[in-house]
C-alpha cells in the first residue's frame, strides 16, 4: 500500500511542475518557477525517505 501513496505523491509532484512550467510560460515568472520547485523538491523527499526506509531494514537484519 505504501507504494501507490508514494505513485500518487510523485504523480501529483510531476503535475506541479507542469503546472509551474505552464504558468512560467503564461502568466507569472516567478510564480512558475516557485511551483516548478516545489514539485522536484517533493520527489526528493519523497525518494529519500524510501532510500531511508530500505537503509533502516538492512541496519535491522545485521
Amino acid at each position: 500500500m505504501a507504494w501507490i501513496a508514494r505513485g500518487l505523491a510523485i504523480l501529483l509532484a510531476v503535475v506541479v511542475i507542469v503546472n509551474g512550467g505552464y504558468w512560467e510560460s503564461h502568466h507569472h515568472l516567478w510564480a512558475g518557477i516557485l511551483m516548478a520547485l516545489l514539485g522536484i523538491i517533493s520527489i526528493v523527499v519523497i525518494s529519500g525517505g524510501s532510500a531511508a526506509h530500505i537503509e533502516r531494514d538492512e541496519i535491522r537484519l545485521e
